[in-house]
């Protein structure tokens, strides 16, 4: 996310520009094995080794020709980083050739970001800096997921998922807490569950080609009170998209593209969202 803006003082006539930058990603490795149990029932089992990065830049600049005594700029930076663990659990049930069921488990996991902070405010004389440790909740989520081939070329999918957002927190500790701005913070942020729908399809070009497309509904977990610029993930969104995959001995490339947009109003304030993403994966079969 990176926005900014300036706008005038009315009662001074002076300029207020403000900015605010975040990122936030999460790289997923997985480890999994998985064990036919019989020709229609099969289960599996791994582990998710999560690394998340955060950084966040705040500026604020206020510039008054007629009374430079109230000129002043603040800034707030903050980078950190950690790693943590997720199990999953999961099974696959076929009725028959065209139907199949899936159902999965993921734990969640609690994740420390180490990181660094620092804040200054030149006309109120502030000047602080200190690492910390962010206590992070990976949610735990769970679905179960449906396909049905309609024929050889051409398959149907829909899924239902639920993100455990209730864990969610801001716990920030500080080495060298201050006197102001970097102060320890321990709070329950009042997340919502979330029921995440989804429905797909997949065409086989060829032995080799894949093509897929899909739409999705994923609603906000955040409550009115949590609303802001700072929050990436607190409007009701819609996703499309669009990929393709390509085998290759037993190696399968994947690849996708989606578009996600949404909005929201709280207290007579629009929140407009957009968002583009492009993944690629590989799958080896042994």
């Amino acid at each position: 996310m990176d926005w900014d803006d300036t706008i005038k003082d009315l009662n001074t006539n002076a300029d207020i520009y403000g900015a605010y930058k975040t990122s936030l990603y999460m790289m997923v490795t997985t480890i999994s094995l998985a064990k036919e149990i019989n020709s229609r029932l099969s289960i599996g089992g791994g582990i998710n080794y999560l690394y998340g990065k955060l950084t966040q830049d705040a500026k604020k600049k206020y510039t008054c020709p007629a009374i430079p005594a109230l000129n002043y700029t603040f800034n707030s930076e903050s980078d950190g980083s950690g790693a943590g663990f997720e199990g999953i659990v999961g099974l696959m049930y076929k009725p028959n050739s065209e139907l199949r069921i899936g159902m999965v488990y993921r734990t969640g996991s609690k994740i420390n970001l180490d990181g660094s902070a620092e804040t200054q405010h030149t006309l109120l004389g502030i000047n602080e800096s200190s690492d910390y440790t962010q206590k992070v909740h990976h949610p735990t989520t769970y679905g179960v997921g449906i396909a049905y081939r309609y024929n050889p070329k051409l398959t149907l999918t829909s899924d239902f998922a639920r993100t455990g957002w209730t864990t969610m927190s801001k716990d920030i500790d500080f080495k060298k807490e201050g006197l102001v701005v970097l102060k320890d913070i321990s709070k329950d942020l009042d997340w919502r569950v979330t029921n995440r729908f989804r429905v797909g399809t997949e065409y086989k070009l060829n032995d080799k080609i894949l093509l897929r497309g899909g739409f999705s509904l994923d609603p906000a977990a955040v409550p009115d009170k949590g609303v802001s610029l700072t929050n990436l993930v607190d409007v009701n969104k819609k996703f499309i998209t669009l990929g393709g995959g390509y085998n290759w001995n037993n190696l399968l490339i994947d690849s996708t593209y989606e578009y996600a947009w949404g909005e929201r109003e709280v207290n007579n304030v629009n929140y407009d969202y957009h968002s583009y993403a492009f993944t690629l994966a590989g799958t080896y079969q042994f």
